[in-house]
């Protein structure tokens, strides 16, 4: 019975979607001084995987840049508070 419920509540469970979003992006700028920016952008589409899932890479324009990059660790970011959302 736990078994069931737990794939049930898995299958519930939302996957934060990023493609068409606008974000604030926190990027550490050098690790040894701990010194952090932080750069809002668009996510422009997805390169590779499943949108909202580890791993998915995002091509992602961020202001004043006039080329995209391409980003493999959008839905970590979020998880640690690094990536909000800035559209709502």
């Amino acid at each position: 019975l736990l078994i069931k419920l737990m794939k049930i509540l898995y299958f519930r469970v939302k996957k934060q979607k990023f493609v068409g979003r606008r974000i604030s992006h926190k990027w550490k700028m050098n690790e040894q001084v701990q010194t952090e920016m932080w750069y809002n952008g668009s996510v422009l589409s997805l390169r590779n995987g499943i949108d909202g899932e580890s791993g998915a890479e995002y091509e992602i324009l961020y202001d004043g840049e006039k080329s995209s990059c391409f980003v493999d660790h959008l839905l970590e970011d979020f998880k640690d508070s690094c990536v909000t959302f800035i559209d709502l």
